[in-house]
C-alpha cells in the first residue's frame, strides 16, 4: 500500500506542486482522490484488495478537509482536472487505473478533459459531474448530517432509513464529526454534455448504487447506454451513494477486472468525492 501527503503548492493560478510517495512495491501507484467530508478513507476498505495486485496511491482531494495543502482558490472544473494532472506527473505515473468515488469521479474526467495524460483506464464510482446536482441529494446529505449526531446505536440502526451506509462506521462518523468545522469552497459540477462524454478517449467503467440519491439511476444508465456504448456501466442492487463504503469488495473486484485494467500498468489510483 502507498500513502501520500499531497502538498500542493501553486507558483501560478493553474498550477499545483503535489509531494507524494511511492508504493514499497516498486512500481508507480494506483490513484484514488478521496471522499468529500472523508477524503480518501471513503477508500480505506478497498485499499487491502486493491493493494495485493498493484501500488495504490489514495490521495485527499484539494478542497476537502485531509491532509494535501491547498495554495490557491479552485474555481473551475479546469482547476480540479489540472491538480489531478500534476499530482500524476509528479509521481511519475504512465497508465495508472484512476478511480474516483463521487465528486472524485468528477475531478477524474476533468483530468481526461484536460488531456489525460498518465491515464490508461478510469473507474466512476456514483460519481459527480455526469448529471446536475439534484435537490435530494442536498436533503439526503442533510439527512445524513443529521443522523449522524445521534447516539451510536440509534444512528446505525437510521442508516438504512436514510440510505447512507457510512452511519454504521463509527470511525468514518468521527472523522465526518471533526470536518464539520471545515469550509468546502469547491466549484459544483454542472453535469456533461454528450459530446463532452463522447470525448473520453480512455476506457470507463461506472458503477453506481441502486438507491443513490445523486442522479436517477436509470435515466442514467439509459443516456450513457445511448451516447457512449463502449463505457461499462453496473448499478449495484441495495446499495446508495456511499457505494466504496458500502459494498468496497465488490468495487475492488470491479476496479481490478476491468477490461482497461491491462493496460493500467502502473498503478491504482482512487480518488474522493463530496
Amino acid at each position: 500500500m502507498a500513502g501520500a501527503r499531497g502538498r500542493l503548492r501553486r507558483r501560478d493560478p493553474r498550477r499545483h506542486r503535489p509531494r507524494a510517495s511511492r508504493g514499497s512495491h516498486g512500481r508507480r501507484p494506483h490513484r484514488a482522490p478521496g471522499r468529500g467530508r472523508g477524503n480518501a478513507l471513503a477508500w480505506h476498505a478497498s485499499i487491502e484488495p486493491l493493494a495485493r495486485a498493484r501500488p495504490v496511491l489514495a490521495v485527499d482531494p484539494l478542497g476537502e478537509p485531509g491532509r494535501s495543502i491547498q495554495r490557491c482558490p479552485l474555481t473551475s472544473g479546469a482547476d480540479i482536472g489540472g491538480w489531478v494532472a500534476d499530482l500524476l506527473a509528479v509521481v511519475g505515473a504512465e497508465r495508472a487505473h484512476l478511480a474516483g468515488f463521487s465528486s472524485g469521479g468528477w475531478a477524474a474526467m476533468e483530468h481526461q478533459r484536460a488531456g489525460g495524460g498518465g491515464v490508461a483506464a478510469l473507474t466512476l464510482v456514483d460519481p459527480g459531474g455526469l448529471a446536475p446536482l439534484s435537490r435530494r441529494f442536498v436533503r439526503w446529505a442533510a439527512a445524513g448530517a443529521l443522523a449522524s449526531m445521534l447516539p451510536g446505536p440509534l444512528r446505525r440502526r437510521s442508516a438504512g432509513l436514510v440510505n447512507n451506509g457510512v452511519l454504521r462506521d463509527d470511525g468514518l462518523v468521527a472523522l465526518l464529526r471533526a470536518g464539520w468545522s471545515f469550509r468546502r469552497r469547491v466549484p459544483i459540477p454542472p453535469g456533461y454534455r454528450d459530446e463532452e462524454l463522447r470525448a473520453v478517449s480512455v476506457p470507463v467503467q461506472v458503477l453506481m448504487g441502486a438507491r443513490s440519491a445523486l442522479f436517477d439511476v436509470g435515466a442514467l444508465a439509459a443516456r450513457l447506454a445511448e451516447v457512449v456504448p463502449s463505457w461499462r456501466v453496473e448499478i449495484v442492487p441495495g446499495a446508495g451513494h456511499s457505494l466504496s463504503v458500502e459494498a468496497p469488495e465488490l468495487v475492488a473486484d470491479r476496479i481490478l477486472s476491468f477490461p482497461g485494467t491491462e493496460q493500467a500498468g502502473d498503478a491504482h489510483a482512487p480518488t474522493g468525492g463530496s
